[in-house]
C-alpha cells in the first residue's frame, strides 16, 4: 500500500510540473534555434518544485502523522528525492 502511495504521488507530481513547464523546453535537439539553456532551466525549475512538493509533504507527514509512524516517513523522503533524479532524465530525455 505505500508503494502505491508513493507511486501516486511520483506520478502526480511529475504529472503537474510537467504541465506547468510544458511550453519552456525545446521539444528537438537538433533545431538550429535550440539552446541548451532552455532545457537546463525547466530542469532546475522541475528540481526545485519537486524538491518543494516533497519537502512540504515530508513535513505535513511528520507532524500529521502519530509519533510511532514518523521514523518512517524519512526513508520515503529520499525515495522521493532518487526519483526526482530519474524524472528529470525523463523529462529531458
Amino acid at each position: 500500500m505505500q508503494w502505491l502511495i508513493f507511486f501516486l504521488f511520483e506520478a502526480l507530481t511529475y504529472g503537474v510540473l510537467r504541465a506547468a513547464l510544458l511550453g519552456f523546453a525545446e521539444p528537438d535537439q537538433w533545431t538550429p534555434r535550440n539552446t541548451i539553456t532552455t532545457n537546463w532551466a525547466v530542469a532546475v525549475w522541475f528540481v526545485l518544485g519537486h524538491l518543494a512538493v516533497s519537502t512540504a509533504a515530508y513535513l505535513v507527514l511528520t507532524q500529521r502523522l502519530p509519533q510511532k509512524h514518523r521514523p518512517a516517513v524519512l526513508p520515503w523522503f529520499w525515495r522521493s528525492l532518487l526519483a526526482m533524479v530519474v524524472e528529470v532524465v525523463v523529462l529531458l530525455g
